[in-house]
């Protein structure tokens, strides 16, 4: 074999690693901008997100780094963005972030037969592994352009709960800062799971003796709004009630609401269970 190669060491194509070493080094910002627009066509592609125009995400000087080399020199300048491109963004990582809550199954417990009860729970894993990964993509990239990962957090919350994924929802809601305004808002979504516990029945009647004037306006209000999953258990949206009073402000009229929606479920989880 040494006989064989002997004179042909240098033959052929230098190694890739050789060639990679002699290119010219790319600059850090070029590549970020790159590995910012690869995210953005990335979540595109993944959930079909329609009517988005990739590079109307990004400012000037970014846009000119899609068409050059990425060592060449581009100087960086203080870009003043757009107030609505800041929207424009926004809205996307929003729409996204409903997309990746729902890619999740719906959360229906007890449709799950017991012999299959160990591999919906490793698919579970899987899926929330991956909700996770895309989910942190969308939040790199809400830093990358200095947008409110607060607002993102609480809307992505919101919709694991409607698609009844509350233990995933726990899970984020540990990162939130404003807790109270994300009370407020899990509060509507309380609100209408107790209403598909009182009205989708056969004898509405009985559960509406268990509401009080106020939660009854309340949950009136909600009749046109529709969750992802409507067979939440209501032991699960009785710790979500709980959960809502401990961000809440004592004494306010939110804290009222949800102290007589915790009540009202106790009465209605005793009443279905008696029927069931």
């Amino acid at each position: 074999m040494e006989t064989f190669w002997q004179g042909h060491e240098n033959a052929g194509r230098p190694p890739l690693i050789t060639m990679a070493l002699s290119q010219k080094s790319a600059g850090n910002w070029q590549v970020y901008m790159h590995l910012m627009l690869a995210t953005v066509l990335h979540l595109i592609v993944i959930f079909q997100m329609k009517n988005i125009k990739p590079l109307g995400l990004f400012g000037a000087n970014a846009k000119k780094t899609f068409f050059r080399e990425l060592h060449f020199h581009i100087q960086e300048q203080a870009e003043k963005e757009d107030q609505s491109l800041c929207t424009l963004r926004m809205q996307f990582l929003l729409r996204a972030a409903s997309a990746v809550a729902q890619s999740l199954p719906e959360r229906e417990p007890e449709s799950v037969p017991s012999a299959n009860i160990d591999s919906a729970d490793s698919s579970n894993q899987t899926d929330y592994s991956l909700a996770s990964k895309r989910f942190n993509c969308i939040l790199d990239l809400a830093r990358g352009w200095e947008l409110d990962l607060d607002e993102i957090r609480r809307h992505y919350i919101c919709e694991l709960y409607s698609g009844g994924q509350d233990l995933l929802a726990q899970e984020v809601k540990s990162a939130v800062t404003n807790n109270e305004l994300l009370a407020s808002q899990l509060l509507l979504l309380a609100g209408q799971r107790i209403h598909n516990i009182v009205f989708n029945c056969a004898e509405p009647a009985t559960r509406l003796g268990c509401l009080t004037p106020d939660v009854s306006t309340f949950l009136k209000k909600l009749e046109d709004v529709t969750l992802r999953c409507n067979n939440v258990s209501p032991h699960l949206t009785a710790t979500l009630i709980d959960q809502i009073l401990v961000y809440l402000p004592d004494g306010n009229r939110e804290q009222k609401l949800a102290m007589s929606l915790k009540d009202a479920l106790e009465d209605l989880i005793k009443i279905t269970e008696v029927t069931s």
